[in-house]
């Protein structure tokens, strides 16, 4: 599904959509892409005032309350009014980062709609170890990850690894995680139905992840090197377990969401003519760096063709 929604609206037809509007910005070495100015607030204003030239009215400031369909409309109750429409679209963060006032709201208007909802787990985030890296703060390498379930690869990468104070961090482990918590809800979802209520990994799923971190010799510091040898590591391979990922409240975003086998391609339930699901609140996830931001892009004009 993700190639047809990328077709029909690419980051290249958004980097076309910003060279028309002189908004700059700069293509990095691995194809990300930042805004010239690194102000997040440029966009924003522009795309708000893109909305507002096209008659769109923006509330802000209302709690809602309820959402319910009455025939072919939809009646939204908020704290301080009421709204009729015809299309409903939910755009909304998932459960991640509640700093930024994530609420859940978009897990509750789906059970309210008796939507299918996947379980949802921290992703692009530190994973925590049973090997305390703190003596190892500051560093950072560029090695080559493995994640193992018993012997088993399950995802591999090569990128940027960040010691932290005690665990590991940077796009290798933000990546880690998010495959992982992919490969996990799949494969112990029916063993535990209880995490369709979010995440709790108990010690026995725990204990059956190991991660290898392999370093090329010219990556391998006197700090390392002396912490290697502390490990007894025999090779240029530090090999660990996976004790947790980190609390959501630091995860980037979050996995899990509508299950889309309840929606169409162009993001329309099947059982609910005209509401929509888009962005963080389907069961899409991708790499740090990666098309995160552009599939929540492609998706609102994939869904907003339909109006």
């Amino acid at each position: 599904m993700l190639v047809s929604v990328f077709h029909k609206y690419s980051n290249y037809d958004f980097m076309d959509y910003l060279d028309e509007n002189w908004i700059q910005y700069n293509i990095e070495d691995n194809g990300r892409v930042i805004l010239k100015s690194w102000k997040a607030k440029e966009l924003l204003d522009f795309l708000i005032q893109e909305s507002k030239s096209n008659n769109t009215e923006i509330q802000t400031g209302q709690t809602i309350t309820s959402i319910e369909k009455l025939n072919d409309w939809f009646k939204i109750t908020t704290e301080q009014t009421e709204f009729l429409c015809k299309n409903l679209v939910i755009a909304a963060w998932w459960i991640s980062y509640p700093q930024l006032w994530t609420t859940g709201f978009g897990i509750q208007v789906a059970k309210d709609f008796w939507l299918n909802i996947i379980p949802s787990f921290p992703c692009l985030c530190w994973l925590e170890t049973e090997v305390n890296f703190s003596v190892l703060s500051g560093s950072s390498i560029t090695g080559q990850v493995e994640i193992l379930d018993w012997n088993k690869r399950i995802y591999e990468t090569e990128w940027n690894i960040l010691f932290t104070h005690r665990w590991l961090s940077g796009p290798a482990m933000f990546n880690s995680s998010a495959w992982l918590a992919e490969y996990m809800t799949k494969k112990y979802l029916a063993r535990h139905p209880e995490w369709n209520e979010g995440y709790n990994l108990d010690s026995s799923l725990r204990s059956e992840w190991q991660i290898n971190i392999k370093i090329t010799p010219n990556e391998i510091t006197k700090k390392l090197e002396k912490f290697m040898d502390w490990l007894h590591s025999k090779s240029e391979t530090i090999i660990t377990r996976i004790k947790n990922f980190r609390p959501l409240e630091e995860a980037k975003v979050s996995s899990g969401g509508v299950d889309m086998n309840e929606i169409k391609p162009n993001f329309e339930c099947k059982k609910i003519p005209s509401l929509y699901f888009i962005w963080e609140t389907v069961d899409i996830i991708w790499e740090t760096w990666g098309f995160n931001l552009q599939r929540a892009r492609s998706s609102g004009y994939i869904c907003g063709q339909n109006f």
